[in-house]
């Protein structure tokens, strides 16, 4: 298990997308893409994966309380 852990929301377009970019090639952990559309969401992972980064997936609507404290397990 990863140390450290970094949770980029609205990552899957944007500054989100930027930011996750970043953390994947500079961060010593895990870096968690969420965005609330599953689709698009995976799309820019796989976008990150084509050009040697790996970020994680996790889908995440901040306006549905259950899922945001899915990561506290």
């Amino acid at each position: 298990m990863a140390s450290k852990v970094a949770v980029v929301t609205g990552a899957n377009k944007g500054i989100g997308f930027s930011v996750v970019k970043g953390l994947c090639s500079k961060f010593n952990g895990v870096v968690y893409l969420t965005a609330r559309n599953r689709e698009r969401g995976l799309e820019a992972v796989n976008n990150l994966k084509s050009i040697g980064l790996s970020p994680e997936f996790h889908i995440l609507d901040m306006m549905v309380n259950t899922q945001s404290t899915e990561y506290q397990k």
